[in-house]
């Protein structure tokens, strides 16, 4: 029997655990995807109530671009979509809560630019193969520096130029200094 591992990053407790359980275990890795110069990072400080007005007048002003818009819960990724629908920013959803058929499906639209914008959580953030990301929108605060890392590593890619904006509340400072 064979067992693969695959991720961006290898947390030290699934390592212990491959270490544990694997016999002579072999780690494989390839060169940053992300070239760190093609990537521009940049953060607002904005008030809570006043980020979806920065994010709808980010959106408006660059037209063109395949963007990300990341989120800490189902809730907040369903509120954010059905709000920038009602602005005529057309944008799809996607998450843990939704069916494996809806996920499919917006992925589908998503990948044949039907929608150039897409509202999600973290499980978007690792394992799915989305090309020529432009935008990345950290509209929650995520947590950890890897989640972090995850959500901003899909963008800058194959030699392409990225971006990546977070919007910091009151209550995501501390967070966000961990991240920095």
């Amino acid at each position: 029997r064979q067992t693969l591992l695959f991720s961006a990053t290898i947390s030290d407790e699934i390592n212990r655990i491959a270490q544990r359980y694997m016999k002579f275990p072999v780690a494989v890795s390839v060169d940053n995807q992300v070239d760190p110069s093609q990537l521009y990072q940049k953060y607002y400080d904005v008030p809570g109530d006043m980020k979806f007005s920065l994010l709808v007048h980010l959106l408006e002003l660059e037209k063109k671009g395949v963007v990300m818009i990341f989120c800490n819960t189902r809730r907040n990724v369903d509120k954010l979509t059905k709000n920038l629908n009602q602005k005529h920013l057309y944008s799809l959803a996607i998450h843990g809560g939704l069916s494996q058929n809806r996920r499919n499906d917006t992925l589908k639209a998503f990948h044949s630019r039907e929608t150039l914008i897409l509202v999600c959580t973290d499980v978007a953030a690792r394992g799915l193969d989305i090309k020529d990301v432009s935008h990345i929108y950290n509209f929650d605060i995520p947590a950890t520096g890897t989640e972090y890392i995850h959500r901003i590593g899909r963008t800058a890619r194959a030699g392409k130029n990225g971006i990546a904006i977070s919007f910091v509340s009151s209550g995501d400072h501390s967070e966000f200094r961990q991240i920095c």
